[in-house]
């Protein structure tokens, strides 16, 4: 599928002595494949931050593949485990379950 653009949310936890941490990714890539092994980047985005609050991205929709992922070049280093707890794909076509 090709996807046009996507949503997406870094994590926003509670340590133990009741602190929020916002986790914080800031240089990324987006990539696709279509074996899941050799990995094409489609778009770079440098200094480009996903905090705790939900973001819209336009990606590039001009080749389909059937995996995407998110390869994280760097992110906040004072805070352990940064990541993504929402990711929201929008695709140019309708996507069918055979």
């Amino acid at each position: 599928m090709k996807v046009h653009k996507i949503k997406l949310c870094g994590l926003l936890v509670w340590d133990s002595s009741g602190i929020r941490n916002d986790k914080i990714l800031s240089n990324w890539k987006w990539q696709g494949s279509n074996d899941g092994s050799n990995w094409t980047t489609l778009n770079e985005y440098n200094d480009t931050m996903i905090g705790n609050e939900i973001i819209e991205v336009t990606v590039n929709a001009s080749t389909a593949h059937y995996y995407y992922r998110i390869f994280v070049n760097e992110a906040e280093t004072t805070k352990p485990n940064p990541g993504l707890s929402y990711w929201q794909l929008y695709t140019l076509q309708q996507v069918f379950k055979t």
